[in-house]
């Protein structure tokens, strides 16, 4: 009712039939509903100059094993299941490949095929990629089959899950990021006076930076961490005690939250895991985002 009353009001004062102002609200809505597609599997990033392909990998019951990652001809990483990484590339063509290790093939039920994704990667945007697998009843690995044969027991089965790479909105890629690890980040997307990234979270639609800076703030606080520098965008936390030496910068922006991190274990360079995901965890809470416990 108010809706049709708006529409007799427009009518009114400005003298244009309803059909023609329908005609244009109809219109309006599909230009930005095409706008709304075009962007749904690329998300903005900080950086003008790169872009960013965040390569997830669920979990899947045909294999727990880490399989390697390569961009382009260059291995660069590894990715376990409830795994994701981070790739920063430069505007262009770039091929991500995942394939199986060879024990993975031999004692799971994961087909041998390599998974090749191709993307045209435009500089500021991010892209989210997901390594899924689904069964293959016409893939039948005869190497397996043998080795059972003679080993008496089914290694690896014939019937295989064959693994693929797909494009995944923003919104999925988001909330992966949110409840699971970062397994690796290759290439640099941030100032060379930072440290390495060791946690990544991707901010909730409609968070504001006051709100971002409050949640860390409160994490910060809640862990007992020191603020020793607090701008716009970025603080500068430090904690220490007779075995670690922590410094964290966690640098802040409308799409993500990057924990930057520089810490030594008994004077020689180490991650305190546990403190890190702390601060993800209560980050997280501040920000009000559902998590699940990782494994």
């Amino acid at each position: 009712m108010l809706f049709h009353a708006s529409f007799m009001l427009m009518k009114h004062k400005c003298g244009f039939p309803l059909a023609s102002i329908r005609a244009i609200v109809l219109c309006l809505f599909f230009v930005s509903q095409a706008a709304k597609s075009q962007q749904d599997t690329a998300q903005t990033v900080a950086s003008a100059n790169i872009a960013e392909i965040y390569l997830l990998r669920p979990e899947d019951p045909s294999s727990r094993f880490k399989f390697p990652v390569k961009l382009g001809s260059e291995e660069i990483g590894a990715i376990s299941p409830r795994g994701y990484a981070i790739i920063h590339v430069e505007p262009g063509r770039h091929k991500i490949q995942v394939e199986p290790t060879a024990a993975a093939v031999m004692f799971s039920n994961i087909a041998g095929s390599i998974a090749t994704v191709e993307l045209e990667c435009k500089a500021g945007e991010r892209y989210y990629i997901s390594y899924t697998t689904r069964s293959d009843s016409n893939w039948v690995d005869l190497a397996a089959v043998a080795i059972g044969i003679a080993l008496k027991t089914r290694v690896g089965g014939s019937e295989r899950r064959r693994g693929g790479l797909n494009l995944v909105s923003s919104e999925t890629g988001r909330q992966f990021v949110n409840r699971h690890a970062l397994a690796f980040v290759h290439g640099r997307a941030w100032p060379a006076d930072l440290p390495d990234v060791v946690e990544t979270i991707d901010v909730p639609d409609g968070k504001n930076m006051a709100e971002l800076h409050n949640a860390i703030l409160a994490a910060a606080q809640k862990y007992s961490w020191t603020i020793q520098g607090d701008t716009l965008g970025k603080l500068i936390l430090h904690q220490a005690n007779k075995r670690w030496d922590c410094t964290l910068a966690i640098v802040y922006n409308a799409n993500n939250i990057y924990i930057h991190c520089a810490s030594a274990r008994n004077g020689k360079k180490a991650v305190p895991s546990g403190w890190i995901a702390n601060m993800r965890a209560g980050i997280l809470d501040g920000l009000g985002v559902e998590r699940k416990r990782r494994r």
